[in-house]
């Protein structure tokens, strides 16, 4: 009989353990390694470097701002905790049709805005319409929304996309901090437009204050999995790194992002947690290929060998930051560790320098950009110098111009020079937005591609890349495209960016996001 019964809560035991399993698989409970009870651990401090400009997402171009609206809004997926991979938010699963020209989403039920609006499919029509009509003024509706053609409600909890063609990275976009997140329609024809002082989402967060250089996040104990551990957050700008770095030494603050380690002494490091996350984010010289002396491929490999791009980020980053060969950075489908650019060789490229009609040597304009960059963080004159130095090597003379950011966009508009540094931050986690985006024929009027590289083979395989849905038919395209652009040579990749962040060593499960920010749900103090 005492057998029969200890068998008995056995299976039971058994079978709440399956079923803790499966809520926890559809997002309905999280297991993570829950905090003590203690109120004194239920607030977070964190230190920008910089303040956020609006809350509504649709409005939202900067990542100080995202940073926010990734914790007070959601989108219908989102990207996984320190990852690009996309996984299920509002909605819990979805179908694609029609060769990828029909998205269908199945909502999850019982989700309200934090106004207390219900969360359904005329919402979700309600926001990306809102969107899709305001390209005008709203910088990612081109890029999120326009391939859609309409969005349909099936029903209250399923909803149709429909567009214009197919288009692989469709996903990737939905799962974005700019333009994606869905609002409580309420809230906006209530605001208009100071919902972006005001927002209103379905995260597990909502606005309390926002007061200049100061705001505050409180949980939203109704939230849909489980009301986060932390129950308030405070954003605090602060511009001045010692200071920052200052509070949280002194345990004033639990976080400060945006920190560039490797110039930290140890005594600053002392009783933090460093965080790092390679970013989706590339640093490169860029060549005119459409103007002399660069419209031959043979003189940009010339330049190309003349470089010693190992040693040159080795010295510039203290080794931090990982070195770059192929197109796509780290963590981004279609990297490649297989792919190399053309070697450091300082004897073949004097060889391709007297070949085409520059024996003794010759003469470049360089132009780059004042201070530090997200991709470069030694900053534009840094980089130049040190690729003057090297090129030197080789008989290469190099002229360098510095501008400030806004006038070193319209240097390169107007195109400078014979050559550039610049960079690029990824938005949406898909090597098409790096690939289709910056090399690629119609991206040169658009500005996106001022290397000003073309080539009718590149372009057909990255548009094909964006149609096919097959992931692994998709990795062989960019794969092969890359041969073809590192033979061309239009760049030189030096680096992949990097973020970093220090926190207090109480602080648990936070991770920085590939393309920026991160999430404070699942984050405890212990």
């Amino acid at each position: 009989m005492l057998k029969i019964k200890w068998l008995r809560r056995l299976v039971l035991l058994l079978a709440f353990l399956f079923f803790i399993a499966a809520l926890e698989k559809n997002g309905v409970v999280n297991t993570t390694a829950p905090p003590a009870k203690n109120t004194a651990q239920d607030s977070l401090i964190i230190l920008t470097d910089r303040q956020w400009i609006t809350l509504d997402p649709a409005m939202a171009a900067d990542p100080q701002s995202a940073k926010i609206i990734n914790n007070i809004f959601e989108g219908l997926v989102k990207y996984k905790p320190g990852s690009v991979e996309v996984e299920p938010a509002l909605a819990t699963g979805w179908q694609v049709e029609q060769d990828g020209r029909v998205w269908i989403f199945h909502l999850r039920r019982g989700v309200k805005f934090h106004d207390n609006t219900p969360f359904n499919a005329q919402a979700v029509k309600f926001s990306v319409e809102r969107v899709m009509a305001g390209k005008e003024i709203m910088p990612y509706s081109e890029m999120v929304f326009g391939m859609v053609d309409k969005v349909e409600v099936l029903n209250d909890y399923t909803v149709k996309f429909v567009l214009k063609y197919p288009y692989a990275p469709f996903l990737q976009n939905l799962a974005m901090p700019w333009a994606a997140p869905m609002v409580s329609p309420t809230a906006v024809k209530k605001l208009g437009l100071d919902f972006g002082r005001s927002p209103v989402g379905t995260g597990p967060f909502q606005l309390q204050k926002w007061q200049d250089e100061r705001l505050v996040l409180t949980a939203n104990e109704n939230h849909w999995k489980q009301a986060p551990f932390i129950k308030k957050v405070l954003f605090q700008a602060e511009a001045d790194n010692r200071e920052r770095l200052k509070k949280l030494a002194t345990g004033r603050v639990d976080i400060v992002d945006n920190i560039y380690l490797p110039k930290l002494s140890a005594k600053q490091l002392k009783n933090t947690v460093p965080v790092q996350q390679t970013s989706a984010s590339i640093n490169y010289l860029g060549f005119y290929t459409d103007k002399a002396p660069f419209n031959s491929s043979r003189l940009r490999r010339a330049v190309t060998m003349a470089v010693n791009r190992e040693k040159l980020v080795q010295e510039l980053y203290n080794g931090s930051i990982l070195p770059a060969e192929s197109y796509i950075p780290a963590g981004i489908p279609g990297h490649s560790k297989k792919l190399t650019q053309y070697p450091y060789n300082i004897d073949e490229c004097k060889k391709l320098l007297e070949q085409n009609g520059y024996a003794g040597g010759m003469n470049l304009t360089l132009i780059t950009y004042q201070g530090p960059r997200p991709y470069n963080p030694a900053g534009g004159e840094k980089l130049a110098q040190a690729i003057k130095k090297q090129l030197a090597l080789a008989g290469i003379n190099v002229k360098i111009k510095v501008y400030p950011w806004p006038e070193y966009k319209r240097a390169l508009k107007r195109r400078e020079g014979d050559c550039f540094l610049y960079g690029w931050v990824g938005d949406n986690g898909d090597p098409d937005n790096f690939l289709y985006t910056l090399l690629t024929t119609p991206q040169i009027k658009r500005g996106l591609n001022p290397a000003g590289y073309s080539n009718p083979q590149v372009d057909r395989m990255l548009a094909s890349a964006r149609q096919v849905t097959d992931p692994k038919l998709r990795q062989r395209i960019y794969y092969h495209a890359q041969q073809i652009i590192l033979q061309d040579a239009p760049w030189i990749l030096f680096n992949y960016g990097y973020d970093s962040a220090l926190i207090t060593k109480n602080v648990k499960n936070f991770k920085l996001q590939p393309t920026g920010g991160y999430y404070l749900y699942g984050i405890y103090k212990s």
